[in-house]
């Protein structure tokens, strides 16, 4: 794809919505700098939180702030009806005070618009535009028909957009312009009665209202011109503004509503949604061939549309089947009773072979075996014995730290020392038994020396003796206990705070120990899961998603040919192949996407009479994809309703996603259900009525001087008829 360079337009709430998220796209896929954006609106918390200003980007607050509305602006301007006062902030649904702002703040529109453009003009030239080679340069204009700024501001912009598009493009150079237009359209699932309606139902008086001034200006009557308040100059209106001007409906009852929580959860995603499907359509429409002349045997503008997006979702698959092959598999009991062996074994190991070092041996050995899975189990059971061998010899140790200090409350010699210790820890304890013991032994030593200047029984010698090995033995027992416990205590540290300190296990981010381990296998593994609930989950409506199997998904591998082993870089065909998709689930699929994409649009069309025709309607369908996915996309154009379907294929697209943009050609505004019925109501002087208007019907026009012959429009705007 090569992106051209563009303006885009956002006008009112809907228009700067979708001028985001048609922002994000071309930061992701297109080419930043080519684009140039403005967002006008008469809410500036929306403009706030819609519109960040960049060099490539600014926003106009059409506000009443700084001017004298209603002591001056508001009785010199004519097409105003009689009462009209000021809003405060934004049109308020209401369409002529939507166009009064506009008008109020066009001189700063037109100038940043006439600022882009050259822009935009300017960057073509400097990289190789001349006089014989065409450029094109792209115009999107966005806004909402139903409400008040967008609705009404559009005749006197998309007016302005053309003049200035003629000055300085056209008249300067080579660059082709395409101005194109897209109008949201309200729709509800019961038109024809909304006197129960949870919206407010002034939306559809608007549409009507706001449809039928676009239609004059498509169908170009006589000396049709906008007088701009506050300016001497009309803008004359002598050819079509707009090349074409494309439609897509919102579900009002969706949209406004007034929602519980969760419902305004389900409003917004929605609402995203819409902003999607206009953002592809704008994005892809101008990369096709043959755009700058689309369908040049339709003469209506008008082209409902809709979208619908299947996710080949390669990358989850990718990272589903990394985890697995870091997780290792799920181990089976079998291998858990080998692991508990394994750790006993190295408790049976002579206990002054075992170390720091030798730990992280075995733990690597597991670990190459059966991956963290295996590693956490591994270490797990290991803390568990080592805390349990701990806890053997701190109780064999203290143990025998109680008997010795009770024994030595009953000798004479050591009673009086250690009668008023009554506070003393073990390890005090510890020490002062060593050292009566100790002085005990010297005591006796010195004795046994004695006895030798002197002639004694030698019994008595022997005796001395034997108390000495004793207090020897004893001792060697004491220190052995103490010596087994500190090493156990310091393996169990070890353990628990260190293990793994030498694997350097990515996944543990410098993290050592059991505890850390185990936090981070449960956490790659609750991920896992989750990933994988996602890929067993189509979703619906304009966006779905492959679903792969559960057991197909625990099988996923990069390197294990006993599995279903991927290659990252395989074709989307060969990727299917391997994960058991049949041609007729694919086709199911692909039909799907299809009956989505021309139900996506949600403006109803009327069926014709016999004697009016269908001659010019005509169905189209757009594949947008990367290049490396055509073939495989084109095996299924069976199911395209289409002879041809129209591919745009880029090699920088998206591989994950597959668009279907479908378009309605040949379609008058009398097709389209919603516009027909309010018309009817509009004659038969219902609409008042079913759209809850107060005051007279005719305020929904917003250029009321194109309705010259319309009474209900002369009844409500008496100032500019009263000649």
């Amino acid at each position: 794809m090569t992106f051209a360079p563009t303006l885009v337009i956002g006008l009112g709430g809907a228009g700067i919505r979708v001028l985001r998220t048609f922002k994000e796209m071309v930061a992701e896929y297109g080419e930043p700098d080519k684009l140039r954006s403005i967002g006008l609106d008469s809410s500036k918390e929306d403009l706030k939180k819609y519109i960040e200003i960049d060099p490539y980007t600014t926003k106009i607050e059409l506000t009443e702030t700084g001017y004298a509305i209603e002591d001056d602006l508001i009785p010199a301007c004519p097409y105003l009806y009689p009462g009209i006062t000021a809003k405060g902030e934004g049109a308020v649904r209401d369409r002529v005070y939507g166009r009064f702002l506009y008008d109020i703040h066009r001189n700063e529109a037109n100038k940043t618009i006439t600022k882009f453009l050259t822009e935009l003009r300017n960057g073509w030239q400097k990289k190789g535009g001349n006089g014989q080679t065409e450029g094109h340069l792209i115009i999107w204009v966005v806004h909402a028909i139903g409400g008040g700024t967008g609705s009404g501001s559009f005749p006197s912009l998309i007016a302005d957009v053309k003049m200035i598009v003629k000055q300085v493009v056209e008249n300067r150079g080579a660059i082709k312009p395409y101005i194109y237009c897209i109008g949201v359209l309200p729709s509800a699932s019961n038109i024809f009665d909304l006197s129960n309606a949870e919206f407010n139902p002034r939306y559809f008086a608007n549409s009507y209202a706001a449809l039928k001034e676009i239609d004059i200006m498509a169908t170009l009557p006589p000396d049709l011109k906008i007088q701009p308040f506050q300016s001497d100059k009309p803008v004359e209106i002598k050819e079509k503004p707009f090349l074409r001007y494309f439609l897509l409906g919102i579900n009002e009852e969706m949209a406004n509503s007034t929602p519980t929580q969760e419902q305004a959860i389900e409003m917004e995603d929605y609402l995203q949604n819409s902003n999607r499907i206009i953002a592809n359509m704008m994005f892809t429409f101008p990369q096709q061939d043959g755009f700058e002349n689309p369908w040049e045997n339709i003469s209506s503008p008008y082209v409902p549309f809709g979208e619908s997006e299947l996710i080949i979702p390669i990358k989850k698959i990718i990272k589903v089947a990394e985890e697995n092959d870091r997780l290792g598999r799920v181990l089976s009991n079998d291998i858990k009773d080998q692991l508990k062996k394994k750790v006993l074994t190295i408790l049976e190991q002579d206990f002054a072979n075992v170390n720091f070092p030798s730990l992280e041996k075995h733990c690597k050995a597991v670990y190459d075996e059966h991956k963290l899975r295996g590693l956490k189990h591994f270490a797990g059971i290991l803390q568990n014995e080592y805390r349990k061998r701990e806890g053997d010899d701190k109780s064999q140790y203290e143990q025998m730290i109680t008997d010795l200090w009770r024994d030595l409350g009953t000798y004479d010699w050591s009673k009086p020392q250690i009668q008023n210790l009554l506070t003393y820890s073990n390890d005090q304890k510890y020490r002062k038994i060593r050292e009566l013991f100790i002085a005990r032994k010297e005591e006796n030593q010195q004795n046994l020396t004695s006895l030798k200047r002197i002639v004694v029984h030698p019994l008595q010698g022997d005796t001395i003796r034997a108390a000495n090995k004793k207090i020897e033995q004893l001792l060697s027992d004491l220190d052995s206990k103490k010596s087994r416990w500190d090493k156990s205590q310091s393996l169990y540290e070890y353990i628990s705070v260190n293990l793994c300190r030498d694997l350097k296990i990515r996944e543990l981010h410098e993290k050592t120990g059991v505890p850390a381990l185990q936090e981070c296998v449960e956490g790659r593994e609750n991920a896992l899961k989750r990933l994988k609930e996602k890929l067993m989950s189509a979703g619906w409506g304009r966006q779905i998603s492959l679903t792969i199997k559960q057991e197909d998904l625990d099988k996923l591998s990069l390197s294990d040919k006993s599995q279903i082993m991927i290659n990252p870089d395989s074709d989307i065909p060969e990727l299917l192949k391997k994960l058991n998709f049949s041609k007729e689930e694919l086709t199911g699929i692909m039909l799907g996407r299809v009956n989505q994409a021309a139900k996506g649009r949600e403006v109803n069309i009327r069926a014709r009479s016999h004697t009016t025709g269908d001659s010019e309607r005509e169905d189209d369908l757009f594949i947008v994809c990367n290049s490396s996915n055509y073939q495989f996309i084109d095996d299924y154009h069976s199911v395209f309703f289409t002879t041809s379907p129209k591919y745009i294929k880029s090699e920088t697209y998206d591989k994950e996603k597959i668009i279907f943009l479908h378009f309605s050609l040949g379609i008058r505004l009398e097709d389209i259900d919603e516009y027909h019925t309010r018309k009817e109501e509009y004659n038969q002087q219902k609409l008042q009525k079913s759209a809850k208007l107060s005051g007279d019907i005719g305020r929904i026009f917003a250029y009321p001087e194109w309705f010259p012959d319309d009474d209900l429009v002369r009844t409500a705007y008496p100032k500019l008829y009263k000649k």
